[in-house]
């Protein structure tokens, strides 16, 4: 794709990846890192991101369509996939394309040893049982996964086993990540274990305890922050994502004028309005304040008016110096996408995997 045909785009910085996954290995240098890669890489691209993808030791994804995705792009890590299978189908593709499925309940465990009975054990995927230590959400309870040993040990799966669970607030609550680490130990205790998983990004910067074999970052590879209230920055992190809109247009604009559907906002001085080529169709944030930067060259502009589906406005001085054709960056460098996402009510996770399929991702 040449310049010329791009409107909007997601700039992706391979060496900010890099750097995030050797923050990772910085804080938990005894574990290997699992990269969660799910939605996309959480809105980046796993295409764009592949190059820094194959320097995580596994990957891990939601399902198979995902993990087959990660396939097809020639990655050859194992990959785990979080939410399980649900058809015997999906159980042949994990045993003949080295994907290990997560085991989040009874009848994905009853899937599994059906299998194995039927099959042998020898022809069974390699899998995971993912424990549920409070957040209640996926997993086994204690009395589920005494009967999942149980039953598999009668298959003829008898370990020793890969285990898993997941933090309900690893981001704001010590008293409760303690319970939930405390419960996990409690559940896997006597068990032949192959490796266990718990450290989540918030739980690699806060709860070394929790660290054990696999380390599963998300949200940090990308330079955002896991917490409601420290900063990437601070946390050493770099983004990974630069969300870039063509100017459109140029709008002189004297005051009392507006701009956009229902002329919400008004010039309060003479100005110069920018149409920016992205909007709720590519990714911006329908409710997007009025006055959060947006960097257009060697200028800083506010953004202004409501946004469109294609389009988003901002406004500059009137002897600013910039014309149709400049590159103005919504979020990125200049601004993280974790203060924009505050601005709009919600958090960072949603504003990157929000990011539209017709936004192509250029790798750095």
């Amino acid at each position: 794709m040449t310049v010329a045909q791009w409107r909007a785009r997601a700039v992706i910085d391979h060496a900010a990846f890099a750097h995030n996954l050797e923050r990772v290995r910085a804080l938990a240098p005894n574990s290997a890192v699992m990269a969660v890669v799910k939605a996309n890489a959480y809105g980046h691209g796993v295409e764009a991101l592949k190059p820094a993808l194959e320097k995580a030791d596994q990957l891990a994804v939601i399902d198979i369509a995902e993990a087959q995705t990660l396939r097809q792009l020639g990655l050859q890590q194992s990959i785990t996939l979080l939410q399980g299978v649900n058809s015997a189908i999906e159980l042949q593709l994990c045993q003949t394309q080295q994907f290990i499925p997560a085991i989040c309940n009874p009848s994905q465990l009853a899937l599994l040893v059906n299998w194995a009975t039927e099959q042998g054990a020898e022809a069974a995927p390699q899998f995971c049982l993912k424990l549920d230590t409070g957040m209640h959400r996926l997993g086994l309870n204690q009395a589920e996964l005494a009967e999942a040993l149980s039953a598999l040990q009668q298959a003829g799966l008898s370990g020793p086993y890969r285990c898993m669970s997941h933090f309900a607030c690893a981001d704001d609550s010590a008293e409760f990540t303690q319970q939930q680490i405390q419960q996990f130990d409690a559940l896997i205790e006597g068990q032949p274990l192959a490796s266990q998983s718990l450290a989540n990004s918030a739980a690699i910067f806060d709860y070394p305890d929790s660290h054990r074999d696999l380390v599963r970052p998300g949200i940090m590879l990308y330079g955002a922050t896991p917490f409601p209230d420290r900063d990437a920055a601070a946390l050493g992190l770099k983004p990974v994502m630069s969300l870039q809109a063509k100017v459109a247009a140029v709008r002189a604009l004297s005051a009392g004028e507006a701009v956009g559907y229902g002329l919400t906002w008004q010039a309060e001085r003479d100005c110069q309005v920018l149409v920016l080529s992205a909007g709720y169709g590519d990714g911006v944030p329908r409710n997007l304040p009025a006055g959060l930067p947006v960097a257009v060259g060697e200028h800083t502009a506010k953004t202004v008016a409501r946004v469109s589906m294609d389009s988003c406005f901002a406004v500059l001085p009137s002897d600013a110096a910039v014309a149709v054709g400049d590159i103005a960056t919504l979020w990125g460098q200049h601004l993280p996408v974790d203060t924009v996402a505050k601005a709009c009510g919600t958090i960072g996770y949603e504003l990157l995997t929000r990011v539209t399929a017709r936004v192509p991702r250029v790798a750095l």
